[in-house]
């Protein structure tokens, strides 16, 4: 999974930038701290909050029989504390509340509640 709030590729067709502005962009704003970089953008530590928030934090079994209320935990996980962006972490929680509503729409087919 790609860092939701990383630039977009550069416009090919666009001009190139004047010497002085790729230069600045280079070294960039010195008066200001480095921003430290979303967990997404480096698959290591990605997998690692996962394994850690997911497997390690007992979700993944404690919720096997209830993946309704076992995704809205992973809803509520600390993602930013992770280290994820708040563009990743808004993804990610609309990513499991949508697979939670995908799953209760289709509780009845797999129950094969007709009348219920």
């Amino acid at each position: 999974m790609v860092c939701a709030s990383a630039p977009q590729a550069a416009d090919p067709t666009a001009p190139a930038p004047a010497l002085d502005s790729a230069a600045s962009s280079m070294v960039g704003d010195l008066s200001t701290p480095a921003q430290t970089r979303c967990t997404a953008t480096n698959p290591l530590q990605s997998a690692k909050a996962y394994q850690k928030l997911v497997q390690k934090s007992g979700v993944a079994d404690d919720y096997l029989y209830d993946p309704l209320c076992g995704l809205q935990v992973l809803i509520e996980a600390d993602w930013t504390g992770e280290g994820y962006c708040d563009a990743c972490v808004k993804r990610r929680r609309e990513m499991w509340a949508n697979k939670r509503e995908k799953l209760w729409e289709n509780l009845d087919i797999w129950l094969d509640c007709k009348h219920c």
